[in-house]
């Protein structure tokens, strides 16, 4: 009887006093971790403001021409075609995204020669020029009828991002 009423009142304190305090103790370490955090909230602020910044430059900074920018690149192509015997196939309209205040500007185009050729023009815009980022290059060989050979063209997506005010 006695080994019972103590579990019972071994129970009874657990449940009214103990229990209460490793609650507490718990929530005082969720708190001084969530002090922490936010005691480094300022710190962390001025590093993602940084961040922020860089990126709004870097928008800021790119296609800084505006409507210049498909003239450089239909330039760019034109000559590229000339040096180096490729045949630029067709070049429609630039297509125009909003999102936010981000304005996407993608070109695409397809040029045709031989793998060399194409590949160099690709390394040629990622690498040297610049003028958007390569999105994506789809490599396509036909077979052109009036010359009984193969053409191997390659169609290119080009993306400009701009920050709209």
């Amino acid at each position: 009887m006695l080994i019972g009423i103590s579990i019972l009142l071994f129970i009874i304190i657990y449940f009214l006093s103990i229990k209460k305090t490793i609650i507490a103790c718990n929530e005082y370490d969720k708190n001084i971790e969530l002090l922490e955090i936010a005691s480094n909230a300022p710190l962390l602020e001025v590093q993602l403001q940084k961040e922020l910044d860089a990126i709004n430059n870097k928008l800021g900074s790119q296609n800084q021409d505006g409507g210049k920018y498909s003239d450089k690149l239909i330039e760019l192509i034109t000559s590229y075609c000339q040096l180096n015997n490729a045949i630029l196939k067709e070049f429609p309209e630039t297509e125009l995204a909003q999102k936010d205040d981000l304005l996407i500007e993608t070109n695409r185009f397809t040029l045709a020669g031989d793998y060399v050729t194409l590949l160099k023009f690709v390394y040629l815009l990622e690498q040297k020029h610049k003028i958007g980022k390569v999105t994506s290059v789809n490599y396509l060989s036909k077979k052109d009828f009036r010359s009984n050979s193969n053409i191997l063209t390659a169609t290119i997506y080009l993306q400009n991002i701009k920050k709209t005010e």
